[in-house]
């Protein structure tokens, strides 16, 4: 927990201080035509401050304000769905394997490698 000191010099959450950030935001127009959404220093400053405190459990995820929370919400969704993908491919692929072994008698492991093998090549030499 941030002392009362500390909570006088950077106001915290469900104070009006995001609201004050919020009217410090830099026009955006400039900046979209080049792919980057710019905001204040101290808006950046304060986000990242929330996030630090964040991280280490002075903050806790109820405390945020609806948009920081959707931001966050959104970006946890996709760190997670990105990181489950390879697991998921390898699930995938020894599926495949156990699956031709079963429905080819007298097939191995490693003829179900030099098919899969052969399909990818053809494939990259489309």
């Amino acid at each position: 927990m941030r002392t009362p000191t500390e909570q006088k010099e950077r106001p915290g959450v469900g104070t009006e201080a995001i609201q004050k950030l919020a009217g410090e935001l830099t026009d955006t127009n400039s900046t979209k035509r080049l792919g980057i959404i710019r905001i204040s220093d101290a808006a950046e400053a304060y986000i990242n401050d929330l996030a630090s405190e964040l991280a280490i459990g002075a903050v806790e995820l109820w405390q945020l304000p609806p948009s920081l929370f959707a931001f966050y919400s959104f970006a946890w969704a996709d760190g997670n769905a990105s990181a489950a993908a390879p697991e998921l491919e390898r699930l995938r692929w020894e599926r495949d394997l156990w699956y031709f072994c079963a429905n080819n008698r007298g097939k191995r492991p490693s003829d179900f490698y030099r098919q899969h093998t052969n399909e990818l090549w053809a494939e990259a030499t489309r």
